[in-house]
């Protein structure tokens, strides 16, 4: 090899290294994350982009800070901004600003608890009653026939029994078991109506209240409405007429996040926000349960998911108001059980914040875009 030819070779060689470095310098670096207090969001072992960023971050967005020489990442729950405000993680697990709930509109996780892709529905659904079962499994599809199931009756409904806790899925799809009772839960499926007549429901309880979401076949015109039934009664919160095309499948979801709920069936959506919950007698029975009476029906692509839930360990607004100053961020771990993060050393300067998490790197079959 000549001496021209090697001397082209370090050179190319010199300016890549100059390359990266640079590119460490100025745009951002690559990170490890070490720990389990983002699961699911993050595992450990994943290699993330991490892009340098000293703006102003979001409420919920992902931030990386360095916290006593090692860099860490977290969720932004609470912004003090020019003005500061009050943060509270309340009885339920929810977070609180300056005495309210998040807004309904603001982009947050949900994790995922069931996805009947993955997991066998018949472990955690119950279907069917002494008088006998309207439920058939066919492949990937549940069947309903309902026709004979009169208004009101339980068995044309599945019926989701484990207890909400503070699970999610591993890598594996397997259940990480939680130990505290979560508030806030949604569902999401597809449905197809093989004929006209009868109702399709989605119930979500919380509390002394079940919450439906219903479609309501048996008039000329269809009607999506959400109800809620306590101790008081049925109450008709919202409701709109809608078109049902028969024998073509609907993406449906329901949640009650936050004191809101929040509707799908097609392409039209439903909302409505309440104040309070009426206390519960027991904290026993299904939370979620779908399905219908006096119809015939076609239901996949299943799934369950929870709210963020932070757990009350530590000190700082756990429980109480923590009133967070301007400049400041109260930063939070997805994994609650298992973060160390604000509720135990407090808020952070918002001057701590390096960058924001962009895309998981490694492995490869993990690669995806984060925030």
């Amino acid at each position: 090899m000549s001496g021209r030819r090697v001397r082209r070779i370090l050179w190319t060689l010199a300016i890549c290294i100059l390359g990266v470095l640079g590119l460490r310098t100025l745009v951002g670096d690559l990170f490890q994350v070490s720990s389990s207090s983002m699961e699911p969001f993050l595992w450990p072992g994943e290699v993330i982009l991490v892009t340098y960023d000293h703006s102003p971050p979001r409420r919920m967005e992902l931030v990386v800070f360095k916290r006593r020489g090692e860099y860490v990442i977290k969720r932004v729950a609470g912004l003090g901004g020019e003005a500061g405000e009050d943060v509270r993680i309340d009885s339920n697990g929810d977070l609180q600003i300056d005495g309210h709930y998040l807004a309904a509109d603001l982009p947050r996780p949900r994790i995922l608890l069931f996805d009947q892709e993955q997991q066998d529905i018949e472990r955690y659904f119950a279907h069917g009653s002494s008088r006998g079962d309207p439920w058939r499994k066919e492949g990937d599809v549940l069947e309903l026939d309902a026709r004979q199931v009169k208004p009101g009756q339980a068995g044309g409904l599945l019926r989701y029994h484990p207890r909400l806790l503070d699970n999610y899925l591993d890598q594996a799809g397997g259940i990480v078991e939680g130990q505290e009772t979560v508030a806030d839960a949604a569902v999401a499926c597809e449905v197809r109506f093989l004929e006209r007549g009868g109702l399709f429901r989605i119930g979500l309880k919380e509390g002394g209240d079940t919450f439906w979401l219903r479609v309501d076949l048996t008039q000329q015109d269809s009607r999506l409405e959400l109800l809620r039934a306590s101790k008081e009664g049925m109450e008709t919160l919202a409701e709109v007429q809608i078109e049902v095309e028969l024998e073509s499948w609907i993406p449906v979801s329901f949640e009650n996040i936050d004191n809101h709920l929040s509707a799908r069936f097609g392409a039209t959506r439903l909302g409505f926000s309440y104040d309070f919950n009426h206390p519960a007698e027991s904290s026993l029975g299904e939370r979620i349960k779908l399905g219908g009476e006096a119809c015939r029906l076609e239901l996949r692509r299943l799934r369950v998911w929870r709210d963020l839930h932070y757990t009350a360990r530590g000190h700082y607004a756990v429980g109480g108001r923590y009133p967070l100053e301007a400049g400041k961020l109260f930063v939070l771990g997805d994994n609650s059980a298992n973060s160390m993060d604000s509720r135990e050393y407090g808020a952070i300067d918002a001057d701590q914040v390096i960058g924001r998490p962009r895309l998981v790197v490694w492995p490869p079959s993990a690669i995806r875009w984060l925030n």
